[in-house]
């Protein structure tokens, strides 16, 4: 019986390292970088946060409230195309997202606090195209949340 149990256990043995000698061949590894990755030493002096844009409010030129910048969407050379504004809603609910043309937010500092505006009105991004989250593909996609 100990001769079957030793056996059992070596069998086992053989098969789980056959398995993790296998494992690294089945999985995919991106190339490695030929690029050299670039530290600073300063922080440009014309940059601007995310952390100032994210999740702030945007107003009118009233100072009525607009929307929330919800998402900021970056092109892979890292220039910032537009922005997501959501608007409308109550607490989430209801709200619609739209995307805007970076440049159409004006950015400025108010009492030491990012101010963020647009030339617009809420009924004009209430009327726009609306975008929602696709989570599966990770990116907005046209069609009113």
């Amino acid at each position: 019986m100990s001769k079957s149990l030793i056996l059992i256990a070596s069998a086992m043995t053989i098969a789980a390292s056959l398995a993790l000698a296998e494992a690294p061949t089945k999985m995919t590894m991106a190339p490695a970088s030929t690029t050299t990755t670039e530290f600073l030493s300063t922080i440009p002096s014309n940059a601007l946060l995310v952390s100032n844009i994210y999740d702030r409010n945007v107003y009118d030129a009233g100072e009525n409230k607009l929307g929330e910048i919800k998402d900021i969407v970056i092109d892979r050379s890292g220039t910032i195309g537009a922005v997501i504004v959501s608007v409308g809603g109550f607490l989430g609910v209801g709200d619609k997202d739209v995307a805007v043309a970076f440049e159409a937010v004006n950015i400025s500092q108010r009492n030491n606090k990012t101010w963020l505006s647009m030339n617009t009105t809420k009924a004009a991004l209430m009327s726009a195209t609306g975008f929602k989250f696709d989570k599966s593909q990770g990116l907005w996609t046209l069609g009113q949340k």
